[in-house]
């Protein structure tokens, strides 16, 4: 079992010393309260580390999957296009031109066999969204 750095408690969490937005590697072990207290408010903002962190990754050309729209996917860091994403995002907009209902492009997609990056039935609002995040060709 490893030992927490600070209070020698269990450790949960690997915390970088210098963050890795800055370019730290090095990590030491602490519990959940030593490091819920090294990122508490008046020492380090994670939400400004992670802005940082995303910004980084974008302007080397990597990406997460938090930062990929429908229709493409990561690879090895690498944003590439999704060929069964584009597909469905090819038949949304011909159904959609056609005058279609965002309900009625559901079920038929569904019954393609097209389904949500969680497996699900993309949703009438799913596919608003899809729409209204895809350029128009």
């Amino acid at each position: 079992m490893t030992r927490c750095f600070e209070c020698g408690n269990s450790a949960q969490h690997q915390h970088h010393v210098i963050p890795k937005s800055y370019g730290g590697t090095k990590t030491i072990p602490l519990c959940s309260s030593c490091h819920g207290k090294v990122h508490s408010p008046h020492l380090l903002k994670t939400s400004i580390m992670t802005k940082k962190a995303m910004q980084k990754m974008i302007s080397e050309g990597r990406y997460t999957g938090g930062q990929v729209k429908y229709g493409y996917k990561v690879v090895k860091g690498k944003l590439v296009e999704d060929e069964t994403e584009q597909c469905a995002i090819m038949l949304i907009k011909k159904y959609r031109s056609l005058k279609w209902s965002y309900l009625k492009i559901g079920r038929v997609l569904k019954d393609a066999g097209y389904v949500s990056r969680t497996g699900k039935k993309l949703s009438h609002k799913s596919i608003k969204h899809i729409l209204e995040r895809t350029p128009v060709a």
